[in-house]
């Protein structure tokens, strides 16, 4: 039988969803159009890190829906950045030269500064998650700080 958390439980993890939602918004911005962009930096870096990916994979390893990826794809596509091999859900996706020289001179170094910025906070809130979840019945000792 599954218990219910604790008042204390409950408030910690109520706690990180707030904070982990603070962190998307700082990494991503709030706007639509920042939102937009940032998808589009994570596809781009994704491919940056495994050329040749359909977007089924992508959608995955991005945690979005394939419609979404898609959608990312074909714009980035439309303005020269993803070659598309392919049709259909067979279709594999990689970075034209210019996407590489974006992601190499823009965007790698953009969101290494911003995860840097907020690496306090991103280690204050794996703490906070791993005392949580040690302190849960049954999941005691089962995760360790890496």
């Amino acid at each position: 039988m599954i218990q219910q958390p604790s008042a204390a439980t409950a408030a910690s993890l109520e706690d990180i969803k707030r904070r982990s939602n603070h962190m998307v918004e700082a990494l991503c911005g709030s706007t639509e159009e920042r939102a937009r962009a940032a998808h589009a930096y994570r596809a781009l870096l994704s491919l940056q890190q495994d050329d040749g990916l359909a977007a089924s994979e992508l959608a995955q390893r991005l945690c979005v829906s394939r419609p979404q990826v898609r959608s990312w794809l074909v714009a980035l596509e439309q303005t020269d950045l993803v070659h598309r091999a392919g049709r259909g859900r067979r279709a594999r996706f990689w970075l034209t030269p210019q996407g590489r020289a974006l992601v190499a001179t823009l965007l790698a170094p953009v969101m290494r500064e911003r995860f840097e910025r907020l690496r306090p906070e991103i280690e204050a809130l794996r703490d906070l998650l791993l005392d949580t979840l040690g302190s849960v019945e049954g999941v005691a000792g089962r995760f360790e700080a890496a």
